[in-house]
């Protein structure tokens, strides 16, 4: 059973991978230094929070979104904190340190941060109705700074 949850996880991992999403922190904060763009975070309990499943299903894994994605405005980073499925040790210990840093309390958080780590905007819950408003509310919160 352990296999098979640690085999799931790697395949929800690998999808993320694959959508352009990061895992690392460190990694996230390097490429938006290079790229000169800021960096989205979500803080996501993907297996047992209505909210973050909505996020996903609605806006994340819209083509729009995607689109955006690939446009490179943004580095998107995708802090999991599931319950039914395992990550690895060493990925959840850094998620729960980067929760604490952030003062996450609830699921799910957004943050869009510069390239130090400053951050721009936070949204907790799920405040946006669509793809479009969630588009213009990281654009409007980039301007911001």
């Amino acid at each position: 059973m352990k296999k098979l949850l640690i085999t799931l996880f790697a395949l929800t991992t690998t999808v993320f991978a694959a959508e352009g999403w990061l895992t690392d922190y460190e990694t996230a904060l390097a490429k938006a230094k290079e790229a000169k763009n800021p960096v989205l975070v979500v803080f996501s309990g993907s297996d047992w929070c209505p909210p973050c499943k909505k996020l996903d299903k609605e806006i994340l894994a819209s083509t729009e979104f995607r689109e955006a994605m690939k446009g490179g405005k943004f580095v998107p980073l995708f802090l999991d904190f599931p319950r039914q499925k395992e990550i690895p040790a060493e990925q959840k210990k850094k998620n729960e340190a980067l929760s604490k840093k952030f003062n996450i309390t609830g699921f799910p958080t957004v943050l869009l941060l510069d390239a130090d780590g400053k951050t721009l905007a936070r949204q907790s819950g799920l405040r946006w109705q669509s793809t479009k408003e969630f588009l213009e509310w990281i654009e409007k919160s980039v301007k911001k700074d």
